[in-house]
């Protein structure tokens, strides 16, 4: 079996549903096109030089946020075709539109996950609850933003 790749596509997401995974797969199963596909956050701690956790600690969401789309737009610029894995946050709306976002689905999504190894955005709630907040405001934008949706 074979994969061509024409054009740049995203996995798009919410948290913990899948796409770092799926990438980790693609590349086991296509491992000639193995450079193509990358996961932004590691790509993003390369750039930084230390771990995603750390640089929320030491900078903030929202300088993460800016770094996140510089390291995007190095990739988009650099690579003409690849299959990136985005995080939940990344903001869907500033994606170019020849790039085909495919939006990984669970059914469980709404209901929330909570996760002990990735950093916390809104530590006066619940991670729990941070889940859920999050969610109502990514479920719209995923929806306007998706050219494809593959449930899992």
């Amino acid at each position: 079996m074979s994969l061509v790749l024409s054009q740049p596509i995203v996995l798009i997401g919410h948290r913990g549903v899948g796409k770092s995974n799926l990438l980790a797969r693609l590349k086991k199963y296509f491992p000639e096109l193995s450079p193509c596909f990358l996961d932004l956050d590691c790509e993003i701690e390369k750039h930084v030089g230390q771990s995603i956790g750390q640089f929320f600690l030491e900078h903030g969401e929202e300088k993460f946020r800016h770094i996140e789309q510089q390291v995007f737009t190095e990739i988009y610029n650099n690579k003409k075709i690849f299959i990136l894995s985005l995080g939940a946050g990344f903001d869907v709306d500033l994606l170019p539109e020849n790039i085909v976002k495919i939006w990984l689905r669970r059914e469980t999504d709404v209901l929330g996950r909570i996760f002990l190894n990735r950093p916390r955005l809104e530590k006066n709630v619940t991670a729990l609850q941070e889940y859920k907040n999050r969610c109502i405001v990514r479920e719209p934008k995923f929806t306007n933003a998706a050219s494809f949706q593959n449930w899992i």
